[in-house]
């Protein structure tokens, strides 16, 4: 599982990781949106509450690699 977010949001992820009993990466402000593009064309699964994040996983090659 990995779990990304914005800077604003790496308290809540890493509260999330540490309460979790499966190995997990936080990536919370560490992915700007090529990186999120590139990371989620290899999901098989989706889980958001993000519109930008469920488009880019719908269709990663609109959004540039930088």
């Amino acid at each position: 599982m990995v779990l990304t977010g914005s800077t604003a949001e790496m308290p809540l992820a890493e509260a999330v990781v540490d309460s979790m009993q499966a190995p997990a990466l936080n990536l919370a402000g560490e992915t700007p949106l090529g990186a999120l593009a590139a990371l989620l064309s290899k999901a098989r699964l989706l889980v958001c509450n993000d519109t930008t994040a469920f488009l880019t996983w719908l269709q990663p090659s609109a959004f540039p690699a930088w």
